[in-house]
């Protein structure tokens, strides 16, 4: 008969536990992490606007600058794959057709491998760029 040391076993489950406990801390802090940038992201989005709305500027929604994207992309809504929206006070503009553009929506996709990039005129709707480069998984 097999001699069962319980104290090599003991050992052996603490360090489990302890590796496993460790594990989940770091995936415990990972979330986190991307929670506090989510939400620094909305409470910077919500600045933007309200300094907006302060200088009296009226400006187009999220939702209005990512439809304007897909359109002006020519694809279908449905067939988009990820989506970024990003309202920005800009200062790279500068003056265009006499007028300083200061809010910018950059908004990002994929689509059928590639990835479409635009920046929006907040004020406008116009387009201010617009870039498409293939995208890697």
């Amino acid at each position: 008969m097999k001699k069962i040391n319980v104290k090599d076993m003991g050992k052996k489950f603490l360090v489990g536990l302890g590796l496993s406990a460790f594990i989940l801390g770091i995936g415990g802090a990972t979330y986190a992490d991307s929670l506090k940038e989510r939400q620094a992201k909305e409470i910077e989005q919500r600045l933007v606007l309200n300094q907006a709305s302060k200088n009296g500027l009226k400006l187009i929604s999220s939702e209005e600058a990512k439809e304007i994207a897909i359109k002006t992309a020519e694809i279908n809504s449905t067939e988009v794959q990820y989506i970024k929206v990003k309202l920005e006070q800009e200062d790279d503009y500068k003056i265009i057709k006499g007028k300083k553009i200061q809010y910018v929506y950059e908004v990002e996709f994929l689509h059928n491998g590639f990835e479409y990039d635009f920046d929006i005129d907040a004020e406008t709707k116009e387009v201010l760029k617009s870039k498409v480069e293939p995208w890697n998984d």
